[in-house]
């Protein structure tokens, strides 16, 4: 399956001092923004410190809430990156308590920018924010084009 380029995506682009190349990608739900990222040979974005945080959120931020690989599906409570990566770094929105596990059905998946400087909650399905979220910050490795 070919993933077709529609309106509010964005071309790969670079960091300075990163291995990774960045994109958006309008998927609609997590898993589907998963799936098309893995069908570029990258995953939902890994977000590994503080400065990779405020260069997303500068990079990204006009784009609104995007969906991050990071996800407690399977184990509630234990949160770990698509990548496989170490989970050495959050940025959990404190004002509303996050991860929260809020809805009914739980919330498995994270998103970002929600606050100024791009914090994450969790959603669901149930979540009353779930179908507004639709795009996805994707990664992959720099020559794996």
């Amino acid at each position: 399956r070919v993933v077709q380029a529609v309106a509010h995506e964005t071309a790969w682009t670079t960091r300075v001092g990163s291995r990774s190349e960045y994109r958006v990608v309008d998927a609609g739900s997590w898993l589907r923004c998963e799936e098309a990222a893995r069908e570029e040979g990258a995953h939902l974005v890994t977000i590994n410190g503080e400065d990779e945080q405020a260069w997303l959120t500068k990079t990204y931020r006009r784009m609104g809430r995007l969906w991050i690989g990071f996800t407690d599906e399977g184990s509630e409570g234990v949160w770990w990156w698509t990548s496989g990566e170490e989970a050495s770094y959050t940025n959990w929105a404190s004002r509303t308590r996050e991860p929260s596990n809020q809805w009914d059905g739980g919330e498995n998946f994270a998103h970002m920018n929600w606050g100024p400087s791009g914090e994450w909650t969790d959603l669901g399905p149930s979540s009353p924010e779930w179908s507004s979220v639709t795009r996805g910050i994707i990664e992959r490795p720099l020559g794996d084009q």
